[in-house]
């Protein structure tokens, strides 16, 4: 059980298309205690130098979290994740 920010974050890819089959990706980082929305990123894909710079920002802006929760897809294979 969380008892502070910046205990745990969650981190997921989201996928749409619009009408004319335009296929978009969202990068969203949440923060586990208080359900923040700490970064939202969307574009047309998210390359690892993309996802890594987003999650500087946000550990820039708030500080370094615990721990990192995600799932285990094929998007987050990178080793610059790890550390």
């Amino acid at each position: 059980m969380q008892q502070t920010i910046n205990q745990v974050w969650s981190m997921d890819f989201m996928s749409n298309s619009l009408k004319d089959r335009l296929s978009l990706r969202t990068f969203n980082v949440i923060d586990d205690y208080n359900r923040e929305g700490l970064a939202i990123d969307v574009d047309s894909s998210m390359p690892r130098a993309k996802v890594t710079h987003s999650l500087e920002l946000v550990i820039e802006w708030r500080g370094k979290p615990a721990a990192m929760r995600c799932d285990n897809g094929p998007e987050y294979l990178s080793g610059e994740l790890v550390n």
